[in-house]
C-alpha cells in the first residue's frame, strides 16, 4: 500500500484546519510561555489523528454514496485504491495513535476527544440527514477546535472570542451547504443531504447575515475593557476588521456564483487572495500594540 494512498485516505489536508487549536493561545498572547504550546500541539495532534479515524469511517459508511457523487467518487476507498479492511485497520491505527497523544496533553483533553467521537458518529450515522442540525453540527466542529485549545492551554474562552468563532465558523458551513447543493444539481437525498436547490436563497441570507455578525461582534470588541486590556491601540484593530469583510464579502460572492464547490476552509487555502488578506492583518495587530 502506497504511503500517499493512506495521507490522502486520512485526508491530511484537513489538518490544517486543527491551526484553530492554538487560537486561544494567540488571543491572550502566551508567545513565550513553553508549557502552553507544548500542551496546545499535542492537542492539535491528537485531534487531527482523530479526525482522520472520523473520516475514514465517515466514508464507510457513506461509501454507495460517495462512488455516485461527482467529486467523492475520486477517494481512495470508493475509487477502490484501498480496501474496506485495510481503510478500517488504518482508521483504528489512527484513532489509537490520536488518543494516546490526548493523554498526554491531558485528562480534560482526552475527555473532550472522545466526546467528539461520539458526536462526529451520531453526524456520520443520522444527524448529517438532519435539515438545519447538520449545518449547525458542522459549525460546531469548527468552534470544538478552539474550545480543545483552549483546555489544552488552561486559557477561559472571552465571550468576544466565543461569539466571533460561532458566527463565523457558522457563515463557513452554510458556505459549504450552498456549494454541496449546487454540485449535486438538486440531487441532495441521493447524497444524504437533506436540501435541494430551492433553499438555496435561504442560505445565502443566513449564512451572510452570520458573517455579518461575527464581524460586528469583533466592532463591538474594540470598545470592550478586554480589548483595552490585550492592546495599546484596539481602535487599530479597525483595520483587521475591513481585511475581513473584504475577505468574507468575497467568500460569498463566489459562493453566491456557484464558484465554491468544495469546503471553503481548503477553497481559502488554495486562494492567493486568502494570503494576501492574511498579510494585510499583520500591520493592523502591530498598530494595536498588543500588551
Amino acid at each position: 500500500m502506497k504511503v500517499s494512498i493512506l495521507l490522502r485516505q486520512a485526508r491530511v489536508h484537513q489538518w490544517v484546519k486543527n491551526a484553530l487549536v492554538l487560537v486561544p493561545l494567540l488571543a491572550k498572547h502566551a508567545f513565550t510561555e513553553g508549557e502552553v504550546w507544548r500542551n496546545s500541539l499535542l492537542a492539535a495532534l491528537a485531534l487531527s489523528l482523530v479526525a482522520s479515524a472520523t473520516y475514514i469511517l465517515n466514508d464507510f459508511f457513506d461509501l454507495a454514496k460517495d462512488r455516485a457523487h461527482p467529486d467523492r467518487r475520486k477517494r481512495p476507498l470508493a475509487a477502490g485504491e484501498i480496501s474496506v479492511r485495510q481503510a478500517l485497520a488504518w482508521a483504528g491505527l489512527l484513532l489509537g495513535s490520536g488518543l494516546l497523544v490526548a493523554a498526554l496533553a491531558g485528562g480534560w483533553v482526552l475527555g473532550l476527544l472522545l466526546g467528539y467521537l461520539a458526536a462526529s458518529g451520531l453526524y456520520s450515522w443520522k444527524l448529517k440527514e438532519v435539515a438545519v442540525v447538520d449545518t449547525l453540527l458542522l459549525s460546531l466542529f469548527y468552534n470544538f477546535r478552539v474550545v480543545l485549545g483552549g483546555v489544552a492551554a488552561g486559557i477561559v474562552l472571552s465571550e468576544w472570542l466565543t461569539i466571533f468563532i460561532f458566527f463565523f465558523f457558522l457563515s463557513l458551513a452554510y458556505a459549504k451547504r450552498f456549494g454541496d447543493i449546487t454540485v449535486t444539481e438538486g440531487q441532495a437525498t441521493r447524497y444524504r443531504r437533506p436540501y435541494q436547490e430551492s433553499d438555496q436563497p435561504y442560505f445565502l441570507a443566513t449564512g451572510i447575515a452570520c458573517a455579518l455578525l461575527a464581524i460586528f461582534s469583533l466592532v463591538l470588541y474594540t470598545q470592550s475593557e478586554q480589548a483595552s486590556r490585550l492592546y495599546g491601540q484596539p481602535m487599530a484593530l479597525w483595520g483587521a476588521i475591513l481585511v475581513l469583510f473584504a475577505w468574507t464579502s468575497r467568500l460569498w460572492l463566489q459562493t453566491a456564483r456557484g464558484q465554491l464547490h468544495s469546503d471553503p476552509v481548503l477553497a481559502a487555502l488554495r486562494d492567493p487572495g486568502s494570503y494576501l488578506a492574511l498579510l494585510l492583518l499583520v500591520p493592523s495587530f502591530l498598530l494595536a500594540q498588543p500588551l
